[in-house]
């Protein structure tokens, strides 16, 4: 996905002329168009948000089911060690 996609994605949402699309709605729009699987946490390790990449892995089907999740109910105990509190 290039800068020009996420532009032209904008300007396919409604109106062109009075709808605008927000800053988090299109930031959104890039975070899901990664391949990769991405997943913000807060401070207390549990799940806000994911993209649509991380949801395919685990095999999700929508971020609702992975939200309020512990980091320790989405990864192998195995990695327990691996993961670093800061």
């Amino acid at each position: 996905m290039t800068i020009q996609n996420v532009h032209d994605m904008r300007n396919n949402q409604g109106n062109k002329q009075s709808e605008s699309v927000s800053s988090a709605d299109t930031v959104q729009m890039i975070v899901d168009s990664i391949p990769e699987g991405i997943l913000f946490l807060d401070f207390t390790g549990y799940v806000r948000d994911v993209n649509i990449g991380l949801q395919r892995m685990l095999g999700f089907n929508n971020n609702t089911q992975l939200s309020g999740m512990s980091l320790t109910d989405i990864i192998s105990p195995l990695d327990y060690p691996s993961v670093k509190r800061e």
